[in-house]
């Protein structure tokens, strides 16, 4: 749910962003997005049987990974200066939801705990940083190289 209200809130400035683009811009994206899957896919079939409600979770996990993408390619295609926080929101959420998932179903070290709150500590500060801004990012008519 909390992640389909982020991409909610970041939805005007999708809308505003200019996407064409060549094969390069997309690239460095396309093979984050595929390491953090082959993450979870290791982690899911580590752990497959133990999911309690898999209707809940394939969506969910469709929806973060949505949200990462975003987080990863509104930057390099809006280059206000402001969006610069879309990269730690996006990579604190690409550390917080494997290490959380590591914690609660493989090993629960506290040291995967800490990681994993240190980050969502980090997510959540830049995240309202940057709802707070994102007003300004939206009014802005400036073009930044």
């Amino acid at each position: 749910m909390a992640t389909f209200s982020m991409l909610y809130h970041i939805w005007p400035l999708v809308k505003r962003t200019n996407f064409k683009t060549d094969w390069s811009d997309l690239i460095r994206p396309f093979l984050g997005l595929l390491g953090i899957l082959f993450i979870f896919w290791e982690l899911i079939l580590m752990v497959f049987k133990n999911l309690p409600n898999y209707y809940i979770f394939f969506p969910a996990l469709v929806a973060l990974l949505v949200w990462i993408f975003f987080c990863s390619i509104m930057p390099a295609k809006d280059k206000h200066p402001d969006n610069f926080a879309l990269y730690f929101i996006g990579g604190s959420m690409a550390v917080m939801a494997p290490t959380m998932f590591i914690y609660e179903f493989l090993w629960s070290n506290s040291i995967i705990l800490y990681l994993s709150l240190i980050s969502m500590f980090l997510l959540k500060i830049f995240l309202v940083w940057y709802l707070i801004n994102l007003d300004k990012i939206l009014c802005s008519k400036e073009e930044y190289f």
